[in-house]
Order: structure tokens, then sequence, then C-alpha cells
């Protein structure tokens, strides 16, 4: 466990994860980009932190099933809304 925890966080860190900092710095306009970076940085982290939350009370109410469900519909809204 311990093994595949540590491989999804260098294959995330390597792909995933560093588009989010890439692409800050691309759309935003110099003048903006520390006040941006900084909105976005506190977003990130604030988002981050309701989701392990919630984590914990979701999977007790909801079982696993439902747990997931709720962020595989999460994911679908948001694949939609860049369509």
């Amino acid at each position: 466990a311990v093994a595949s925890l540590l491989g999804y966080i260098s294959t995330f860190s390597l792909g995933a994860g560093a588009i989010v900092w890439v692409i800050m710095g691309e759309i935003l306009p110099l003048k903006m980009r520390g006040v941006g970076s900084a909105i976005a940085s506190g977003c990130n982290w604030f988002f981050s932190f309701l989701v392990t939350f919630f984590f914990n009370l979701m999977l007790t109410k909801l079982q696993g099933v439902g747990t997931f469900l709720v962020y595989a519909c999460v994911c679908a809204f948001g694949a939609i809304f860049t369509l």
C-alpha cells in the first residue's frame, strides 16, 4: 500500500499535478501574476482541505459507493463544464 501511494504521488506530481502551476503562469498577466497566483493557491488549498475534511464523514454516512458516486458526479460535471 505504501509503495502504491508513493507511486501515485510521484506520477501525479510529474503529470497532472504540475499542470495547474504551468497554466496559471501562462494565463495571468504579469501585473496580476502575484495576486492571481496567491488567490489560485489559496483556493486550491481550501478545496483540498474540504475534500479531506468531509471524506470520512461522507464515508460513514454514504458508505463507499455513495461517497465515490458523489466524487464521480463532480468529475462528470467538471468534464461537461470544460467542453
